[in-house]
């Protein structure tokens, strides 16, 4: 089926704050990385588009087939804090979350059991929720906006809290669904992004500056990534005259990595760059 969300034009003000800036986009099935700094709009943004904010201008609408459809009704949604109840336990808060979401109630109790196999909580079902490590009521979020099997699928920082492995079986459950639904992650941890967004979508003061594959983006930084060994007395010296995007100590010293459209140093050389590097020098050195 085709499925579109069309948003247009939409325009959010807090006073003479503009926090979304007349952002247009079309969207379909696969996975849609949403990146920008703190304060960038990517929050409101979501929250417009689930309905918590009202934009001050433009519209929104979910076809289906060409033909509007209720767009509400079709949204699994996990905030960027989700709140929950510390005296249930994990299945009695998905079996009420159904109960609210859902009209067929005939199967709640084997359709929770399966939400928590899927999202590794299943031995947990049981014990509250105030006895939950973050990364476990993180993954209990993700399994309350996976009811109903939504055809949109909107994730703030949804690996909040998740150590690696939690992260990677999170990143395959969401490459695994996206070709019949449309999923915005956003996110601060670009990794989680690169390797399975369709595309990247880049918000700076509210507007978008980049919507594009990993692939497109990248070649933007292909000839600006540079490494250089060199030791701990240096690093001041490079984190105040360039972007750099990371550092990693060694047995015989230091390599920093730094995005620079001109060679930073003699020894210096070119590395394949990242998505990480990317979003340096786009609100960096760009």
């Amino acid at each position: 089926m085709n499925k579109e969300l069309m948003l247009s034009n939409i325009t959010k003000r807090y006073g003479k704050l503009v926090a979304v800036n007349d952002v247009s986009l079309r969207l379909t099935n696969g996975v849609y990385g949403l990146l920008g700094a703190n304060g960038a709009g990517k929050s409101t943004l979501i929250k417009i588009i689930v309905g918590l904010e009202k934009e001050d201008f433009g519209n929104i609408e979910y076809l289906k087939n060409n033909k509007k459809t209720d767009l509400l009704s079709n949204i699994g949604y996990l905030p960027q804090f989700p709140s929950f109840y510390p005296k249930f336990t994990a299945k009695e808060f998905l079996d009420y979350m159904v109960s609210l979401k859902s009209s067929n109630k005939k199967h709640t109790s084997r359709y929770t059991e399966e939400l928590l196999k899927l999202t590794n909580l299943y031995e947990f079902k049981n014990n509250k929720i105030g006895s939950f490590s973050g990364g476990m009521k993180q993954r209990l979020g993700i399994a309350q906006a996976l009811i109903n099997d939504p055809e949109i699928l909107i994730l703030d920082e949804p690996t909040a809290g998740l150590d690696l492995k939690e992260r990677i079986h999170f990143r395959n459950l969401i490459s695994s669904m996206a070709t019949d639904k449309i999923i915005i992650l956003a996110t601060h941890i670009i990794s989680d992004v690169e390797f399975i967004a369709k595309e990247i979508i880049m918000i700076e003061k509210g507007c978008i500056i980049k919507k594009d594959t990993s692939e497109n983006l990248l070649k933007e930084v292909e000839n600006m990534t540079w490494e250089i060994k060199t030791t701990e007395k240096n690093i001041k010296k490079y984190l105040d005259l360039y972007s750099v995007s990371n550092i990693l100590e060694t047995r015989s010293g230091y390599v920093i990595r730094i995005i620079s459209k001109e060679k930073p140093s003699e020894d210096a050389y070119l590395v394949k760059p990242n998505l990480e590097d990317y979003c340096i020098y786009n609100f960096e050195v760009n």
